[in-house]
């Protein structure tokens, strides 16, 4: 936990006092409404990715055992 009571807060302490309470609640607000749901965004697409990329290596692995343990059929006599 940051120990910050808001967002408002933790700007506050970050920007020192170079900013009036309007300019932070503004800065608050755009990081809530439009940074946050960006980086929402980009890493829920990276974990889709990942999962599909996981599945394929998994296929892939499947289908080389399955090919490994299978015994060879027509074998050389």
């Amino acid at each position: 936990m940051s120990g910050y009571q808001s967002l408002h807060d933790l700007i506050a302490d970050h920007t020192g006092q170079d900013l009036d309470t309007n300019q932070i609640e503004g800065l608050a607000n755009a990081i809530i409404t439009e940074w946050l749901p960006t980086e929402l965004k980009a890493v829920n697409d990276a974990a889709e990715q990942a999962r599909k990329q996981l599945a394929k290596a998994r296929a892939d692995l499947e289908q080389h055992l399955m090919t490994v343990n299978m015994p060879n059929v027509g074998g050389a006599m």
